[in-house]
């Protein structure tokens, strides 16, 4: 439980502790395949891989994964919204 939940404040929109990560050591990765339809939530990964990658000085891996196209659905890169 983090101290502002502690002390009866809210403790809405912050992102949890990650306990372990040292400074320069934290390496998060964001495939962004075309699974699925596109919606807010994919967004929302990729900030928060991006907020944990910067306050701790690691690395954000953009990871495109080709390694096996006929598993993947061309619909769902073709849509246009």
């Amino acid at each position: 439980m983090s101290q502002a939940v502690a002390k009866g404040q809210k403790d809405e929109g912050k992102l949890p502790d990650l306990p372990g990560a040292e400074m320069g050591k934290v390496v998060v990765r964001f495939p962004p395949e075309a699974s699925g339809y596109l919606h807010i939530g994919h967004a929302k990964a990729a900030l928060i891989n991006q907020h944990y990658q910067k306050a701790f000085q690691g690395k954000l891996i953009l990871r495109f994964d080709d390694t096996n196209p006929a598993k993947e659905n061309a619909h769902f890169e073709e849509v246009r919204v």
